[in-house]
């Protein structure tokens, strides 16, 4: 790596480097013409080993930047010592974050994490090479990775099995994941999640889901029902408090659309009937909420002149007011020219958890859900 030799030249710099980050160009992600890795791939030695030399590092970021096994161990240059010799010293990060990397094989990252220990493990729109059903054991020199809270986009276009969930679940250390935030789009997805949450779900205390429930009702025809949530395994989250999930409703829409959005209510119920006793807040991120439902052309032509009806959310409040630690229900909208006004709209449509004292309606920035 230049940077390497960067550091070689001005040793005085490693002491103050606070962010490392390397990138690519997408294109260079190809492999040659006889399948090897090009320049471009980066093993997690040499990347270990330069992390190694900044003292001061707290946070990584990689943008395209394909991670290759690092093959035999080799003495570290630095320590004339193995790299894995255990139990090595482990790199403590805030944020170790990875955008972009295209087929990117499991083993590797997994190696690389290996070395660090993490307060937030960002995969970002990271496609991955779909791999056995079944992953062995990590390798006896590599030691479990320690993570208090993963944040995982796979909603990738390249519509791959999000296979990192399973590869991930059995290189974690136990007993230290506190947060997940999951982002995908197949319906297949949920039953990989909801692995994922059986194996390593009972440290939780924080939950994000981020799903195309909207598309996934369409698609089916009617409300996803209780036993279509299961394969998430909520129930495995024992030590859950907060629950966040991004939701597609509107306040009002046109009578034609009622069935439609009633599904969706329905289906979100039931979402929320499965959330485990210990739960106290729930987030529910409603960017389009304060925007009717569109018009849809075709068959009778329908129109919001012919008026908006106000959408019914009571058996969402129900499910929600019968959990018995619930102290805390936040509604976060996008931004409006009368915030208050707005929040004073969406709260009316929510009467029941208004008059219980737990509703919270919040304007403007989404929170931060990671």
């Amino acid at each position: 790596m230049q940077f390497q030799a960067f550091l070689d030249a001005h040793p005085d710099i490693a002491g103050h480097v606070r962010s490392l980050m390397l990138r690519h160009p997408m294109d260079d992600q190809s492999g040659g013409p006889d399948g090897r890795p090009d320049a471009s791939a980066i093993t997690p030695q040499t990347l270990v080993r330069t992390a190694k030399r900044l003292p001061r590092l707290r946070e990584c970021q990689f943008y395209f930047v394909h991670i290759v096994p690092s093959g035999t161990p080799t003495p570290d240059a630095t320590t004339a010592e193995p790299l894995h010799a255990a139990p090595y010293p482990l790199i403590d990060l805030s944020v170790f974050h990875i955008f972009g990397s295209s087929h990117q094989e499991t083993g590797p990252l997994l190696e690389l994490l290996s070395y660090f220990r993490m307060d937030r493990l960002e995969l970002e729109l990271v496609t991955f090479v779909q791999e056995p059903a079944t992953f062995p054991m990590p390798p006896a020199h590599f030691r479990r990775i320690e993570v208090r809270d993963i944040w995982a986009d796979l909603d990738t276009a390249d519509e791959e099995p999000i296979v990192i969930l399973p590869a991930l679940a059995s290189a974690l250390a136990p007993g230290i994941l506190q947060a997940l935030h999951c982002s995908w789009k197949d319906w297949a997805g949920c039953i990989t999640v909801g692995n994922f949450l059986k194996d390593v779900g009972s440290t939780l205390t924080n939950l994000t889901l981020n799903m195309s429930v909207a598309s996934w009702v369409e698609e089916l025809g009617s409300a996803i029902q209780r036993e279509g949530w299961e394969c998430l395994n909520l129930g495995s989250c024992t030590a859950l408090r907060t629950f966040r999930v991004n939701v597609s409703l509107p306040l009002s829409c046109p009578l034609p659309d009622v069935p439609d959005v009633k599904r969706r209510v329905s289906s979100y119920r039931n979402l929320f009937s499965l959330l485990p006793s210990t739960v106290h807040t729930v987030i529910i991120n409603a960017p389009t909420m304060l925007r009717s439902s569109p018009p849809v052309l075709g068959g009778g032509r329908r129109s919001a002149a012919r008026g908006q009806v106000p959408v019914d959310f009571s058996e969402i409040e129900h499910v929600l007011l019968d959990m018995p630690q619930m102290r805390r229900v936040v509604i976060s909208i996008r931004p409006a020219q009368n915030m208050r006004g707005a929040a004073a709209t969406v709260s009316k449509s929510f009467p029941a958890l208004l008059a219980r004292g737990v509703l919270e309606v919040r304007t403007g920035a989404m929170p931060d859900v990671r």
